[in-house]
């Protein structure tokens, strides 16, 4: 299972912070981004959708 709201969505899939817990609210990345954890996972998710259908153009 992915963990979505642990990675970055400003940097890639890739990018996960592994200390990043469900009760935290606030995505804060090393690269700068700043979402609500729950946003971060959407953006994260959609991205997911699009590289599975070819459809890759992040953001």
């Amino acid at each position: 299972m992915f963990a979505s709201f642990r990675a970055c969505s400003g940097v890639s899939l890739s990018s996960i912070n592994s200390s990043f817990r469900l009760r935290h609210r606030t995505h804060v990345c090393k690269c700068g981004c700043v979402l609500q954890r729950d946003h971060n996972a959407s953006i994260n998710i959609l991205n997911i959708g699009k590289l599975s259908y070819g459809r890759a153009d992040r953001k």
